[in-house]
C-alpha cells in the first residue's frame, strides 16, 4: 500500500513538473498569439489611409498603416492587444478618421508578415521606434495621443513613460501580464515562470502625461480590479471612463469613442 502510494506520487510530481515545464517553453504563444495573415490594403478603411513601414533600432522593417490628421491635429499611436492583426481594428482606425484624428499603427514583430519574434523587450523598443518615426514625421510631441488595448497598454504606458506626449488612453490595462496569467493559471507557480512580465502598475506612476483609462465591468478577459490598480498607481491628471456594456474588446464601441473625444477636446490638442 505505501508503496503505491508513493508510484502515485511520484507520477503526480511528475505530471505537474511537465505540465510547469510545457507552460514554460509555450509561455510566447500565450502572451503573443501572433496571426501571419497577410494585411488588407489600408485604403480600403479609408481612402487617405496608406502603407508606411516601421525600421525598428535592430534594423527590421515592419509593416504599418498612416492617416494623417486633419489641420494638424492630433495623432493616434495605436498598440492592438495581442490576438489578431491591424485588419481587426480597421473599423476603429476608420473612426478614429472621422473623428478628425491623425492614426498611425504599426504591426509587431512577427505578426501578419513581420519579420522577427515579440517579445517584451523587442516590442517595447518597437514601441519607442514608432514614436520617433511620428517625431520624424513631423508630428509634435504634444500633438501624440497614445493608445492602447489590452496588451498594447503596456507598451503605450512604455511610451508615455520614456517620451513626451499630449496623452495617453489606456483601454483595458493590467497590472501585469504576470498577474494575469496567475488568475488564469491559479495552479502554476506563474510568476516565477513568466519572462514576458509587461508590469504596467510598475510603469504608470512614471508617466506624467495627462491619462484616461477605460474598462468594461463585464471584462472576462482581465479583471476590472487591475484597471482600477492602474488608475489609483497613476499621477497627475486621470480620468476614468466605465463600460456598463460589453467586455473586453469593446469598450470603444460602448461609449469609449465619447470618452476619448471629450478627453482629448479637454486638453485642447
Amino acid at each position: 500500500m505505501i508503496r503505491l502510494v508513493s508510484k502515485l506520487v511520484a507520477l503526480t510530481a511528475a505530471f505537474y513538473a511537465a505540465i510547469i515545464g510545457y507552460f514554460y517553453i509555450k509561455q510566447s504563444t500565450f502572451v503573443f498569439p501572433a496571426s501571419h495573415e497577410a494585411l488588407s490594403d489600408p485604403v480600403a478603411v479609408g481612402p487617405d489611409f496608406r502603407q508606411d513601414k516601421l525600421v525598428t533600432s535592430d534594423g527590421l522593417e515592419l509593416a504599418a498603416w498612416y492617416h494623417p490628421p486633419r489641420d494638424h491635429g492630433p495623432v493616434i499611436l495605436y498598440f492592438h492587444g495581442n490576438a489578431g492583426t491591424l485588419d481587426r481594428r480597421s473599423d476603429r482606425f476608420a473612426t478614429f478618421a472621422k473623428m478628425g484624428y491623425g492614426v498611425f499603427a504599426p504591426e509587431y514583430r512577427g505578426y501578419a508578415t513581420n519579420p522577427g519574434k515579440p517579445s517584451e523587450v523587442k516590442l517595447a523598443s518597437d514601441a519607442v521606434s514608432a514614436y520617433g518615426h511620428l517625431r520624424e514625421k513631423g508630428v509634435r510631441s504634444a500633438d501624440i495621443v497614445v493608445v492602447g488595448e489590452s496588451l498594447g497598454t503596456y507598451l503605450a504606458t512604455y511610451v508615455a513613460a520614456h517620451c513626451p506626449v499630449g496623452a495617453l488612453t489606456l483601454d483595458s490595462p493590467f497590472t501585469s501580464v504576470a498577474d494575469v496569467g496567475a488568475e488564469r493559471f491559479p495552479f502554476l507557480p506563474v510568476r516565477t515562470l513568466m519572462t514576458d512580465r509587461m508590469n504596467t502598475q510598475g510603469l504608470i506612476g512614471r508617466v506624467n502625461a495627462p491619462l484616461l483609462i477605460m474598462y468594461s465591468v463585464h471584462d472576462r478577459t482581465v479583471p476590472p480590479s487591475q484597471a482600477q490598480q492602474v488608475f489609483k498607481s497613476a499621477n497627475g491628471l486621470k480620468h476614468l471612463f466605465v463600460a456598463r456594456k460589453g467586455g473586453h474588446s469593446s469598450v470603444l464601441e460602448n461609449g469609449g469613442f465619447d470618452a476619448m473625444k471629450n478627453f482629448i477636446a479637454a486638453l485642447n490638442l
